[in-house]
């Protein structure tokens, strides 16, 4: 591990021009074992000025050593932060983390992206060479091989980012700021802090606070810059539990993403392609009393197929789970709204 002091300048080998200083701001939750395996190549690269660790402590329950496990990290290497929040969610969290950052730049990753050497100097060597600029790196999802039960979440969100990372290539600039996807994100500390990473906490107990932000950030004027050469790894994994309370988010997300953004985000039935008859049954349970039951009679099948390793069967009926979720999180967000 490299020992520097925080105020260590390093160069761009092409220009020889210095570097912008850069903090790394890495919000955790509960993710002590893989805290470790994220830390240590940001604190290898040398373009690491400071790396703000930010723990969000659960708003009940016994912390699980974290913090602690930060702060004799801090006693060892002094760019080394630690900043304790209570509940904050990851939006919340990371804006703990830009508040308490020094440096000129402010890259965000995710407790569970491990960076490929020269990340860091990657992102900062950016914004040495232009300004208002959001820079995003690749972060794929790993996918286990060979396949067990319950690994469905994990590829649907690997397939999503691909899908997601085939967009920004299509169409550039606007649209990596219109899907922004955080976890390997690096601005300006200045332009963060006008724009808001927080906004107004609305997107603390819901998804797409990220994607919220990238559209902050395109009204603001800033510009999107995706490079694949940023390379993490994404270690995703997700209950069968998580992974419903995720779509429930996400769909009470995107309702006021369009509320808030009309101009840029649409609202999608997440019924649309299914079958008729089936399109029935899951629009009729709604968020109503038999949401419940139907949703508990999928969560069964997701289980079953996943036990018998038919992963058709535990593919479909997690699908229709999440589109049932969804479509829950979205009435139940139009309702409180007054629509």
């Amino acid at each position: 591990m490299i020992h520097r002091s925080p105020d260590v300048e390093t160069s761009d080998e092409a220009t020889g021009r210095a570097l912008p200083s850069t903090s790394v701001v890495v919000p955790t939750h509960r993710r002590r074992r893989a805290l470790a395996a994220c830390l240590r190549p940001l604190l290898d690269d040398p373009a690491t000025c400071e790396l703000v660790v930010v723990v969000d402590h659960p708003t009940s329950g016994e912390d699980d050593g974290t913090a602690a496990d930060v702060r004799a990290l801090s006693e060892r290497d002094a760019r080394v932060r630690l900043v304790q929040v209570h509940g904050a969610g990851a939006t919340g969290a990371n804006d703990a983390g830009l508040r308490a950052a020094t440096g000129e730049v402010v890259l965000f990753i995710d407790d569970d992206v491990v960076a490929e050497p020269g990340l860091v100097t990657g992102h900062a060597r950016h914004h040495l060479r232009g300004e208002q600029l959001v820079v995003v790196g690749h972060m794929p999802t790993t996918v286990p091989h060979p396949r067990a039960p319950g690994q469905f979440a994990t590829r649907f969100y690997a397939a999503e980012y691909l899908g997601c990372v085939g967009a920004w290539q299509r169409h550039g600039s606007e649209e990596v700021l219109r899907r922004l996807w955080m976890g390997n994100v690096s601005l300006r500390r200045a332009d963060a802090l006008r724009v808001g990473l927080h906004g107004d906490g609305t997107f603390t107990a819901l998804r797409h606070g990220d994607r919220e932000f990238g559209l902050r950030c395109l009204r603001a004027g800033l510009t999107g810059v995706y490079d694949p050469s940023l390379t993490s790894r994404h270690a995703h994994s997700r209950t069968l539990e998580q992974f419903r309370a995720d779509a429930r988010r996400q769909g009470a997300g995107r309702v006021v993403l369009a509320e808030r953004y009309p101009d840029l985000v649409e609202v999608a039935d997440p019924l649309t392609g299914l079958p008729a008859p089936l399109r029935r049954v899951l629009s009729a349970a709604g968020d109503g009393p038999a949401e419940p039951v139907l949703a508990g009679a999928l969560s069964v099948a997701v289980r079953a197929g996943g036990a018998l390793r038919c992963w058709p069967v535990e593919d479909t009926a997690a699908k229709l789970l999440r589109r049932l979720e969804h479509q829950a999180g979205m009435r139940r967000a139009s309702r409180q709204d007054g629509r």
